[in-house]
């Protein structure tokens, strides 16, 4: 229950614990980022219908890689404006990894699912890239050029 006035207690209507782990390969090359594989658990309580909270899970994670790798903000002297502010770009089908995705069994009351993915697939993608790089990741989306700068930094800064 949660008390407003006193900030105390759960201001959730649920929370579902949940693990992500994302395989990402980076082209020496050109610097782009591919993503091999996902795998997402969640204890979700008592799965009602799997078919249906699996397929939930996968949409949340098209539109989580959609958002990671495709969208991006423009800023022009530090303002968004308003033609080229948000650019929604969706990856088609065949840009989105096949999800392997993992209920824990449980007798617990059902708990949300549907956006699990945008909560634990950007995370679990930048440290990915970190452990690849070595390097901290503090934004998405990753393009190339910035990938490249961040590389370009440590070379330099290397005797």
């Amino acid at each position: 229950d949660w008390d407003a006035p006193q900030l105390r207690g759960t201001p959730f209507v649920s929370m579902t614990n949940a693990v992500c782990a994302v395989e990402v390969e980076i082209d020496p090359l050109t610097w782009e980022t591919g993503i091999r594989g996902i795998w997402i658990a969640c204890d979700a309580g008592r799965i009602l219908d799997k078919a249906a909270a699996t397929s939930s899970v996968r949409k949340s994670v098209a539109q989580a890689v959609s958002r990671i790798v495709a969208e991006s903000i423009t800023l022009r002297d530090g303002r968004l404006y308003p033609k080229d502010s948000i650019q929604y770009d969706v990856l088609p089908p065949s840009g989105i990894p096949d999800a392997s995705v993992t209920f824990i069994e449980s007798d617990a009351d059902p708990r949300g699912i549907g956006s699990i993915a945008h909560n634990l697939l950007p995370a679990a993608y930048s440290v990915a890239v970190a452990q690849i790089l070595r390097r901290k990741i503090s934004s998405q989306p990753l393009d190339p050029e910035t990938l490249y700068s961040i590389v370009s930094e440590d070379m330099e800064a290397q005797p």
